[in-house]
């Protein structure tokens, strides 16, 4: 969960929080939710498709929350950012494939939610710098 400055929120052990983004790892969505903003876009694979869930529901003033304490557990997949599409230890063309993957960041994906919620040269400069990312931003 996240709020606008894209800071993750930390369950509170006794109070409901309010947040902008979230994943999917449990959600309730109320039923008349649903019926007013429809299920996920199916445009996604993976982890977009969660925050844009997030996004359109705040666009149609309806509110998100974290609820006190935890509710499961999970293991990371990518742990501080430390995405394979930005390793040393791949070439170029594997980079390129695990940044397409559904673990990596598609800039697909990243585009289209980009473009529902800002401008097309922002939306554009998000997937250009993914590839830059994955060319330059090299870790390891």
């Amino acid at each position: 969960m996240l709020n606008k400055r894209d800071n993750i929120i930390i369950p509170d052990q006794n109070n409901l929080q309010k947040c902008d983004l979230f994943n999917g790892n449990c959600v309730l969505i109320p039923k008349y939710v649903f019926e007013k903003i429809g299920n996920l876009d199916y445009y996604f694979h993976h982890s977009y498709g969660d925050f844009e869930y997030g996004l359109r529901a705040k666009k149609n003033n309806i509110e998100s929350y974290i609820v006190p304490n935890f509710v499961g557990y999970c293991k990371k997949d990518i742990v501080d950012g430390d995405f394979k599409f930005l390793s040393r230890k791949y070439n170029l063309m594997q980079r390129v494939k695990f940044l397409y993957s559904p673990l990596g960041k598609n800039p697909c994906e990243a585009f289209y939610i980009s473009r529902k919620y800002n401008s097309f040269i922002y939306s554009f400069l998000v997937f250009l710098k993914l590839h830059y990312n994955v060319i330059f931003k090299l870790k390891d």
